[in-house]
């Protein structure tokens, strides 16, 4: 599977999880992912919202993976 894809899978997940979702639990949904390739996805969500200006970004809180606004807009 193209590495774009995966990243987007983990973007629509992050999104439509209620409350923080785990790497590992990523990792087990994302085809031939692991926990690593998810944080890698991850950092790599975050480097494109930064390089788009956006406001928000993917935080690892209570042991998963959660959309928050970024500090300057909240």
């Amino acid at each position: 599977m193209e590495r774009n894809e995966q990243r987007r899978i983990v973007e629509a997940l992050v999104l439509a999880s209620p409350e923080p979702i785990s790497a590992a639990r990523l990792g087990k949904i994302v085809p031939d992912g692991t926990d690593a390739l998810v944080r890698e996805l991850v950092g790599e969500l975050n480097e494109n919202y930064g390089k788009q200006d956006c406001a928000f970004e993917i935080w690892e809180v209570a042991g998963g993976f959660q959309i928050r606004t970024r500090a300057e807009f909240s």
